[in-house]
């Protein structure tokens, strides 16, 4: 049997989602030269890249999304895919194995997590590239994003409501404190969840602040450089919208809940208009 022929009896072996699979895949190597960065095999051999069964060669191209942790790159010539590399990365000779988890939509990683290879997931990061929780947030890209919300249907946030309780039924959990860790698909009408993580809280079902925190930049919202009644009223509005849609699903979305919980967040200030927290939070 040819190697082409050892990885496609291999895949065919597959566990199901969540678990770790070494396959017979060639070990990789990750170099930098003359200001490339490459992804390539030790051995290079003949296939189709579709079926995912090798990764023949990687190039990483343009930037996706950054966060505190990682950067997220596009890899050139394969428009399904991006490459996860988490900062300081230095790219040294390692091996990548093949490892499947359907929820986190990964194809390869390092041995020590540093570099992954995952299925592009379609959207554009809420609050653009770069977010940056010590980074002082301009009013003007706050309603962009806030404008392009309201322009959803309904569908989108019921469907986000059912995904959050999808993935914890699963195991895992949301990031709620980057927003750019929900891609907005304009063309789906959809907002896609990435960078999930084991669910060690043991969280169930879905809460309020679940939705609201993470597409309203909570924990900057309170930063803007312009904080107006114009702001706060679209932000009530807005919130009174995911409720409602809330209670539709028969769920306790209320703020009075989210006030009286230790789950209290800044977005219960500008609620309420509540000038003289909003103030002290602001000086």
């Amino acid at each position: 049997m040819n190697i082409l022929g050892i990885l496609k009896f291999g895949l065919r072996q597959t566990k199901p989602a969540q678990k770790a699979i070494e396959t017979t895949l060639n070990p990789f190597r990750i170099y930098e030269a003359t200001g490339r960065r490459m992804i390539t095999p030790l051995k290079s051999f003949k296939g189709n890249p579709a079926d995912l069964s090798y990764v023949p060669k990687f190039e990483l191209g343009s930037e996706v999304n950054s966060g505190i942790e990682a950067v997220v790159y596009n890899v050139k010539g394969y428009k399904d895919l991006v490459a996860r590399v988490k900062k300081g990365t230095t790219f040294d000779y390692l091996k990548l194995r093949r490892f499947e988890d359907e929820a986190k939509h990964t194809v390869a990683k390092s041995p020590d997590g540093k570099i992954t290879i995952m299925r592009k997931i379609e959207g554009e990061p809420l609050y653009g590239k770069g977010w940056n929780i010590r980074q002082k947030p301009k009013t003007e890209d706050f309603e962009r994003t806030l404008d392009k919300l309201e322009q959803m249907p309904d569908s989108t946030y019921s469907q986000l409501i059912d995904d959050v309780i999808d993935l914890r039924k699963k195991g895992y959990d949301i990031d709620k404190i980057n927003p750019n860790n929900f891609l907005l698909d304009t063309k789906k009408q959809k907002i896609n969840i990435v960078d999930i993580s084991k669910n060690s809280q043991g969280h169930n079902g879905v809460e309020l602040d679940d939705i609201i925190e993470p597409l309203l930049d909570d924990r900057r919202i309170m930063y803007l450089d312009r904080l107006d009644e114009k702001v706060i009223s679209k932000v009530k509005s807005f919130i009174d919208r995911i409720i409602s849609v809330g209670r539709a699903k028969n769920l306790g979305f209320t703020m009075e809940r989210l006030d009286h919980s230790k789950l209290q967040t800044n977005l219960v200030y500008l609620y309420h208009n509540d000038q003289l927290m909003i103030n002290s939070i602001r000086h």
